[in-house]
């Protein structure tokens, strides 16, 4: 309980009081703390890819060694060779069979490479009798879309939740594909330590955008009897505003253990909307000036949000060449006429890295010089404008490199982390609540329960219930949220601390826990 942070300002102290007797007349108070991190089963490693040795390969694609993604020798890389709808299988007998009983969480490391491509790869374990886990897109299979980072993946399920392994059955085998789906088809993922019995720490971040004043007004009674603090991520030029935090209520609100980090922009306005990268790290670091001036610096300032969740420009789309004749030369002809322009990037079966449009580019091109040879062939490319000042990783990276150490978008979801961030740290995944009904969000939560994820929601404004009422079935009204559907989140959430089965940590404290761990040493 931290009940004494509420008396450090006058105007809370009949606020404390009330609270406090509430919570005599049978409260329950949980405490939003870390797990040793010792109760977490041992994880056993089924697969390293260090070797190919004992893989057996189709013909449908490549399948090569390279440098580890996790620890170890090596990991598999796995290509296409730019034929449509080739489906590259590679299978391999395990070591020692084990019962999918036993199996708990499977984790493995996925890396993402091609860039604005989607790409399935799929893992599936199997019996001595031939028996596969079933595909199911939101389990055993890393569906890398388009407009997700690169960086490594970490792809967990429990054995429960594959129709296969939720019988007692022996895994002796696992086989690795990916359909060639889309062009270039050449896929280009690498896949590494694959574990059983890996489960995480369960842990949830509750995070609140914007800095709107019903933080102060509904979040922290709610939370504070659990308990219970949050990470804000404040656009510090908006503090005062009407219907926004005050200074004083964020000073509050940080001595009661909250953190305060920061809006990507302190107006809130797309960091991708800035003139350059330098601009809107500039923007991003002003911030840093403001929390100082209020005496309210602290790490947690190092922890940002991108306003709308954008960190790069989604327009900028590639253009893909349904074929490209090469004879040997760096001259290429297209199968038709594309926007090609000098400076965009190749991709695709043989092409060689940094390969780079040089000449003959334009709006309807039949025909380019490219600064490498191309080995003879007639294949699919991708050509890419990699460009422009907030291409991808750019804005994370410098936003890294200017001093923060998190930063998060809004692709909805979880986050394995046991095993370290997989150099996601800047682009981590933030789930949030808009239109969502309590009984479609509450699923999410034990998932992470089950999994041992970590789940960072985030809220903005907190609205009163609508006038017909509440029910578990009432979906948000947009991106607020109404005051039930907040407080039955806090309850479940509440519910699972109480029963040790979650933790709830602020931004700082997931990234701290995390950020250095690493796959256990064999």
């Amino acid at each position: 309980m931290k009940l004494a942070r509420w008396f450090l300002s006058t105007r809370h102290r009949l606020f404390g009081a009330l609270i406090m007797m509430c919570l005599c007349v049978g409260t329950v108070t949980v405490e939003a703390s870390e797990t040793d991190s010792t109760s977490l089963p041992t994880p056993q490693l089924l697969e390293s890819f260090d070797t190919m040795d004992g893989w057996a390969v189709n013909s449908g694609g490549i399948f090569r060694q390279v440098c580890p993604v996790t620890e170890g020798q090596g990991a598999m890389a796995v290509l296409g060779k730019g034929e449509e709808l080739s489906h590259v299988i590679a299978q391999k007998t395990l070591t020692e069979s084990i019962n999918s009983s036993d199996m708990g969480v499977i984790a493995f490391a996925v890396h993402k490479t091609l860039p604005r491509v989607t790409s399935n790869l799929n893992v599936r374990l199997g019996t001595a009798g031939g028996s596969y886990t079933g595909v199911n897109y939101n389990l055993n299979v890393a569906n890398l879309t388009s407009n997700a980072p690169l960086k490594t993946y970490w792809i967990v399920f429990h054995q429960s939740e594959d129709p296969l392994l939720s019988q007692s059955v022996d895994i002796t085998k696992v086989r690795v594909s990916s359909p060639a789906r889309n062009p270039p088809y050449m896929i280009n993922n690498t896949i590494d330590s694959l574990y059983a019995n890996a489960k995480g720490q369960p842990t949830v971040v509750i995070g609140f955008d914007d800095g709107e004043d019903t933080i102060e007004s509904i979040a922290y009674p709610y939370m504070t009897q659990y308990g219970l603090v949050g990470t804000i991520y404040l656009p510090t030029q908006q503090v005062g505003w009407v219907d926004r935090l005050s200074w004083e209520q964020v000073a509050m609100l940080s001595e009661a253990g909250w953190a305060i980090s920061v809006d990507g922009s302190p107006d809130d306005t797309p960091m991708t909307d800035t003139a350059d990268v330098a601009t809107a790290v500039a923007n991003a670091t002003s911030a840093w000036d403001d929390l100082k001036q209020h005496g309210l610096d602290s790490d947690a300032m190092y922890h940002l949000c991108y306003p709308g969740g954008k960190f790069f420009d989604t327009s900028v789309r590639p253009v893909q060449v349904t074929a490209m004749t090469s004879d040997g030369s760096n001259v290429v002809t297209l199968d038709d006429s594309y926007p090609i322009h000098v400076g965009m990037r190749v991709y695709g079966s043989n092409i060689p890295k940094n390969t780079y449009v040089i000449n003959g580019g334009g709006e309807a091109v039949s025909s380019v010089t490219l600064s490498r040879k191309i080995p003879p062939q007639n294949l699919p490319a991708m050509f890419n404008d990699e460009s422009g000042e907030f291409y991808l990783d750019k804005l994370p990276a410098a936003l890294n490199k200017a001093g923060f150490k998190s930063g998060r978008i809004t692709v909805g979801g979880d986050m394995y982390t046991r095993f370290g961030f997989g150099g996601r740290e800047m682009t981590t995944i933030g789930q949030g609540a808009s239109y969502m009904t309590f009984n479609q969000f509450l699923p999410l939560l034990e998932q992470v329960v089950l999994r041992g994820t970590t789940m960072e929601t985030y809220f903005h404004r907190i609205v009163p219930d609508p006038e017909e009422g509440w029910t578990p079935d009432t979906p948000n009204p947009g991106i607020n949220v109404y005051e039930s559907f907040f407080k039955a989140y806090i309850d479940a959430v509440a519910e699972k601390v109480q029963s040790g089965e979650l933790v709830v940590l602020t931004k700082p404290q997931w990234y701290e826990r995390d950020i250095d761990k690493t796959v256990p040493e064999s």
